[in-house]
């Protein structure tokens, strides 16, 4: 294991949809988290998942009929779609939409009442919003036989 140096320009944010997209934030535009550069117009815009051009490994997974659990995989949003769970923004650093339009929730949703029930409210005190985000009707149901 060696150290891990971001090329120059790119922040922390970055390297972790290239982890789970297996893209670099050159094809993926997402250079800094919650940004995307706008090969369009030249700018900075907001990260907003349904704008992706591609699926991140658990859509994927899932896709192929495999069972998946995600926990506040850094920079995700709950747009995706999974064969399995999925926990968004409970304790994060920095939320992945930063708090202006993702926060706190869960696939199934029921899951993040269970999460507040059994753990309390978010201990890093962030937003507690608990709806499926999108979820509900993204859910993949893997093929039988």
């Amino acid at each position: 294991m060696g150290d891990v140096v971001n090329p120059d320009g790119l922040e922390a944010g970055g390297c972790w949809p290239a982890f789970y997209f297996g893209l670099s934030p050159a094809v993926t535009s997402q250079f800094d988290g919650g940004r995307h550069f706008d090969p369009e117009t030249y700018t900075k815009i907001g990260y907003r998942p349904e704008k992706s051009r591609v699926d991140p490994i658990w859509t994927i997974l899932s896709k192929a009929g495999k069972t998946c659990a995600v926990i506040d995989a850094p920079y995700s949003c709950p747009t995706d779609e999974i064969n399995g769970m999925k926990v968004v923004d409970r304790s994060g650093h920095v939320p992945a939409g930063s708090g202006n339009y993702l926060n706190f929730c869960a696939l199934p949703p029921e899951l993040a009442n269970e999460i507040n029930a059994k753990f309390g409210e978010d201990p890093a005190g962030g937003p507690r919003h608990l709806s499926g985000h999108g979820f509900e009707s993204k859910t993949i149901v893997p093929k039988k036989g």
